[in-house]
C-alpha cells in the first residue's frame, strides 16, 4: 500500500478511503471492512465518497492493488467494491480517462478470472458484469481487443462452473455484452462460440431463474444477429433450444422471465431457417399453451410480448395453421381485439395476427367462357390471403 503522511483515528465512513493509503495493515483492513459494509448497505454513498474524495485516483489505485494481492480476502474485497463502483457511469468514465496502456483496471479484473480461489473468481466476474452494464463500460471493454478474446475463453469455462452465482455472472456478462450487435458478431465468430452457445442453451434449464433469464436474453440476441446461421441455427437443434425455451415459458417463474423467453423466441422466428426450426419442433403445441397463458396475464407488457411472438410465428406460412388450430389462443386474440381496455400498440399486434389467421371467405362464382360447342374456359378470381397460404383451384369433371 502507498503510505500517507498520517492516518486519522478512529476510522469511520468519512475517512475510510484515506486509511486505504496507510502503511499499517490493521488500519487498511479496518478501512476495507467499512467500505465493504458500505458497498452492501448503501451503494450510492460509496460511489459518492469515491468521486468526492480529494484524490480519487490514488484511492482507486489502492483498490486496484488489492486485486493483485496474494491474500484471497483482499482481492475478493477489492473485486466486491469495484463491483459496486463500476455500476456508476461517472466512475467508469473517470477510470477510462485515467487509463494508460496496460495500466488498466480491465486487465486486472480479467486476470482475476483465472485465479484458483472460487470466491475471488465469482467477485471478479461480478465486477466485469457491472462494468459492461453501462454503455460507456461496454465501449471501453470492447476497445481492448486482446481482452475480449481472453474473456470469451474464460466465460466458456465459467458457464460450467459448479457455483450457481458464478454461472449467473458469466451469463449476465454475455447478456449485457450482447446488447451490442458488434459483440454478437464477435462471439459467433470466436473459437469458443460453439461451447458458449451450448452452455447458454443448458443454462435455460437452470433452476436459478436469473441465470436462465440472462441466458435466454443472450440466446435471443445471438439468434437475431446477422451471423446467426453460422452457429445458432446449426447448433440449436442439437442442443434442444426450442424445447428448453418452451419449458422455460411454462415454468411460471415470473413476468420478466416470460417476456425474456418471448424475446428469444421472436428473435429465432425472425429468420426463415429459425422459424422453420420452431415450427418443426414437437413442442409447438406446448409452446402455444405458454403464449396463451401470457396472453391471459394481467400484466400489459407480458401480453404485448406474447402477441408480438405470435405475430412472428404467423409471419410465415408454416406458422399460420398450427396457431389457427389452437382454438383457445385464437379466441383470446379475438377477445383482446374487441376489449375496450386493449391499448393501441397491443391492438396493432393482435389485429395483425388475426388478419394472418383469417380463414378464406366464400369464393366468388367461377367464370365460364364458351369457346365453341365442345369447349370452354373456366377461371377464378385470384385469391391472395394475407396469411400467404397457397390457394389451390381444382376443376372436377362429371360425365353424364
Amino acid at each position: 500500500m502507498t503510505s500517507a503522511s498520517f492516518c486519522p483515528a478512529p476510522c469511520h465512513n468519512g475517512n475510510a478511503l484515506t486509511w486505504l493509503l496507510c502503511a499499517d495493515v490493521d488500519r487498511v483492513s479496518s478501512a476495507l471492512q467499512i467500505l465493504l459494509d458500505l458497498a452492501q448497505e448503501d451503494k450510492g454513498e460509496l460511489v459518492e465518497k469515491v468521486l468526492q474524495h480529494c484524490n480519487p485516483e490514488i484511492c482507486i489505485d489502492a483498490l486496484r492493488k488489492l486485486l493483485k494481492s496474494p491474500v484471497p480476502w483482499l482481492s475478493n474485497t477489492g473485486a466486491c467494491i469495484f463491483g459496486v463502483l463500476l455500476e456508476s457511469e461517472s466512475v467508469v468514465v473517470k477510470l477510462q480517462k485515467g487509463t494508460k496502456g496496460k495500466s488498466n483496471l480491465i486487465y486486472d479484473l480479467v486476470e482475476i478470472l483465472t485465479e484458483d480461489d472460487p470466491d475471488v473468481v465469482m467477485k471478479g466476474a461480478g465486477a466485469i458484469a457491472s462494468l459492461v452494464e453501462t454503455a460507456s463500460g461496454r465501449t471501453w471493454f470492447l476497445q481492448i481487443q486482446s481482452v475480449f478474446s481472453v474473456v470469451l475463453e474464460r466465460l466458456s469455462v465459467l458457464l460450467e462452473n459448479e457455483r450457481e452465482n458464478t454461472v449467473n455472472s458469466a451469463a449476465l456478462i454475455l447478456a449485457r455484452l450482447s446488447l451490442c450487435e458488434e459483440t454478437c458478431e464477435k462471439v459467433l465468430s470466436h473459437s469458443s462460440s460453439c461451447k458458449i452457445f451450448r452452455c447458454l442453451a443448458q443454462c435455460l434449464s437452470c433452476s436459478y431463474k436469473d441465470t436462465a433469464m440472462n441466458a435466454a436474453f443472450a440466446v435471443g440476441r445471438l439468434c437475431g444477429s446477422r451471423q446467426a446461421k453460422t452457429l445458432v441455427l446449426e447448433a440449436a437443434k442439437e442442443h434442444q433450444l426450442v424445447r428448453r425455451l418452451q419449458a422455460l415459458l411454462l415454468s411460471g417463474p415470473g413476468m420478466e422471465m416470460g417476456q425474456t423467453v418471448c424475446f428469444a423466441l421472436s428473435c429465432l422466428a425472425n429468420d426463415e431457417d429459425g422459424h422453420a426450426l420452431l415450427m418443426e419442433s414437437a413442442t409447438v403445441p406446448a409452446l402455444l399453451d405458454g403464449l396463451l397463458h401470457l396472453l391471459q396475464s394481467p400484466d400489459p407488457d407480458s401480453i404485448w410480448f406474447a402477441a408480438m411472438t405470435v405475430r412472428m410465428l404467423v409471419s410465415r406460412r408454416s406458422g399460420v395453421v398450427p396457431v389457427r388450430m389452437h382454438c383457445p389462443l385464437h379466441e383470446q386474440l379475438k377477445f383482446l381485439s374487441m376489449s375496450p381496455s386493449t391499448e393501441q400498440e397491443l391492438l396493432e399486434e393482435v389485429n395483425t395476427c388475426l388478419r394472418k389467421l383469417e380463414r378464406l371467405s366464400k369464393p366468388h362464382p367461377v367464370l365460364v367462357t364458351n369457346l365453341s360447342s365442345t369447349s370452354c374456359t373456366v377461371s377464378w378470381e385470384k385469391c391472395e390471403p394475407e396469411s400467404g397460404l397457397e390457394v389451390v383451384y381444382r376443376l372436377n369433371f362429371h360425365s353424364s
